[in-house]
């Protein structure tokens, strides 16, 4: 971990060119606020996470351009005070989108209902906190250095240990779960995964003359269960996936 700095901010900008850039960081590290806008004025999305900033220094990074928050109810302290804590300071807060890992572990069904319930539905989307051993069956992997363990639940950790390591969940399943916690509909919370976090970086999910056209193909079963998917990224298909 380090302090951010207009030079990491701008090497960081050099190497990814004209690509969109997503940037986490904790607003309460010295020379946060400055780095959060130099980024923005370089056309760097930031959002805050792995933090327990206070709320006035919430309110400076908004200011400064920050303009999302990472997996709410994740890297954050596992005890929180009950009256002021970085949950509640982050539901306050305002000009904020807000990620939420949709799995019903990272983040409790009750706490998941309860956002939707606090915050306007086009302000949420969804992530999977996915790495390496995303869609990985359980068992053990070496990814770089570390050795990793991927459970039943397909919760991420290193052996033995309990605190989570990430995930190896599915996009496809995370938008199931998601469904299955709010009482929705499949097709109300595939947006949250799609096209909201698609906005939000500003990318384009539109079909074009003459663009290489991204798309889902879903097939429905009974009851308007998915029985499978198909992902096509510049007009070529990537994979299959049956679902039941």
């Amino acid at each position: 971990m380090c302090d951010p700095t207009r030079s990491h901010i701008r090497e960081m900008r050099e190497i990814t060119e004209s690509d969109p850039v997503l940037v986490t960081l904790a607003p309460e590290r010295r020379g946060a606020i400055d780095a959060i806008a130099f980024a923005v004025s370089l056309g760097i999305k930031i959002s805050l996470g792995h933090t327990n900033a206070s709320a006035e220094i919430l309110r400076q990074a908004i200011e400064a351009g920050a303009t999302g928050f990472t997996h709410l109810g994740n890297a954050c302290p596992r005890e929180l005070p009950r009256h002021d804590n970085i949950l509640w300071r982050v539901l306050d807060a305002r000009g904020l989108t807000i990620s939420l890992i949709a799995d019903g572990i990272h983040v409790s069904p009750a706490l998941f209902r309860l956002v939707h319930r606090v915050l306007d539905a086009a302000t949420i989307f969804y992530t999977t906190d996915a790495m390496a051993a995303a869609g990985a069956p359980p068992g053990r992997y070496t990814i770089g250095a570390l050795q990793l363990e991927v459970g039943p639940d397909q919760i991420v950790r290193q052996p033995g240990k309990t605190n989570f390591a990430g995930s190896a969940l599915r996009p496809v399943d995370g938008v199931l779960r998601a469904a299955q916690m709010l009482g929705a509909p499949w097709q109300e919370t595939w947006a949250r995964f799609s096209e909201h976090p698609a906005k939000f970086i500003g990318l384009s999910k539109s079909l074009e003359v003459g663009q290489p056209p991204n798309f889902c193909l879903l097939r429905s079963g009974a009851g308007s269960t998915l029985e499978s998917l198909q992902v096509y990224f510049g007009g070529e298909k990537l994979q299959e996936t049956k679902l039941n």
